[in-house]
């Protein structure tokens, strides 16, 4: 078989062009997903970090409230940031359920008629210094991606070596390289000798066993 690059060139070229462009858009829109993924992760830190301040504070100030009007204000924030901590917790997770009990530990030591003021700024510093585990957890993704994200990228790359090397090998293969695309020569045809050029005429003579070439 005597192939030309003509003949075995544009499919492996065609071959590697469609993978690359497969490659290319998924790994786009993989890109574009994890963003906005990520966005949203950024914003839910945000969001809990905003929350969990707004109960401290709240917390400390009801219990050293003599306003009863105001003390009314300062429990709604307390309740509306406590309500949307627990709204946001994952049930599969569980990843505040120490910070969780001890919010609603704050909230029923506030609600006394006496409240410790000592005691509450102290769970008030636990909560805090608790849910910086989570929270940490939760930056540290954003930082280095979504999990899943992170095993396609793998994936991807796998993929493309896989698609160069398979590139490579079928170019070689079929390619003018390889060894069935090479014209036979002497010393790959035992009994075969250089032609002898005559005058206008070209004469081969093939090597027979006891007999040499004229």
């Amino acid at each position: 078989m005597d192939l030309q690059a003509k003949d075995w060139l544009p499919p492996v070229i065609g071959l590697a062009g469609g993978l690359v462009a497969g490659l290319i858009a998924a790994m786009s829109a993989v890109i574009g997903k994890e963003n906005k993924i990520s966005e949203f992760r950024q914003a839910w830190i945000d969001a809990q970090r905003e929350d969990l301040a707004t109960i401290t504070a709240e917390a400390i100030a009801y219990a050293s409230e003599t306003d009863p009007s105001k003390k009314v204000g300062r429990l709604a924030s307390f309740d509306g940031a406590h309500s949307r901590v627990e709204l946001r917790e994952n049930p599969e997770k569980e990843e505040w359920t120490t910070v969780r009990g001890n919010l609603e530990t704050l909230r029923e030591g506030m609600l006394k008629p006496a409240p410790d003021i000592v005691g509450l700024r102290f769970l008030c510093t636990t909560i805090l210094v608790e849910a910086r585990s989570p929270l940490k957890a939760n930056w540290t993704i954003v930082k280095k991606g979504e999990p899943w994200f992170r095993r396609f990228k793998r994936a991807i790359i796998v993929a493309i070596v896989a698609a160069v090397t398979i590139g490579v090998t079928v170019a070689l293969w079929v390619g003018p390289t390889a060894p069935h695309a090479r014209p036979a020569t002497s010393a790959d045809r035992p009994g075969m000798v250089a032609p002898l050029v005559t005058g206008k005429a070209t004469l081969v003579h093939a090597a027979e066993p006891g007999r040499t070439a004229p």
